[in-house]
């Protein structure tokens, strides 16, 4: 029997050591982490990030970092692994009527004004409706 992966968006941010502040999930290397056991050693202070596992890996130029879905966690790919398994997605801009629209269904279910520069108000109508392609 064979299979094929599932189309899933990710996010990922490429690293590089002398980019600061480094991606959400990369921290220098503690004296914990300075064990070679059966990985190459590296010093304190060199990128690694610790997985969902808690694995921790060495980072290094170029890498990509993923979000784990669970968007608190993080794993490296190599950039020709990246390469093969992805490719970038263009992000649809939320439709401008759409969004009056919620906004408005926001206001009358809560009874209050919302503010539109605070993005507060999306996160709390995709909690009470199902998202579709409206672009919200």
């Amino acid at each position: 029997m064979k299979f094929r992966k599932k189309p899933v968006v990710i996010k990922a941010t490429q690293f590089f050591d002398n980019r600061k502040p480094w991606p959400r999930g990369v921290k220098p290397a503690t004296l914990q982490h300075n064990l070679p056991r059966d990985r190459d050693y590296w010093p304190a202070g060199a990128p690694v990030v610790v997985t969902i596992h808690g694995q921790t890996t060495r980072v290094r130029d170029g890498d990509w970092i993923i979000t784990e879905p669970d968007g608190e966690h993080f794993y490296p790919c190599k950039p020709d692994t990246f390469a093969a398994t992805y490719e970038p997605v263009e992000e649809a801009a939320p439709d401008a009527e759409a969004i009056k629209w919620a906004i408005a269904l926001l206001e009358i279910h809560d009874g209050v004004k919302v503010n539109e520069n605070s993005q507060m108000w999306l996160m709390r109508l995709r909690a009470m409706v199902p998202v579709t392609d409206a672009g919200l």
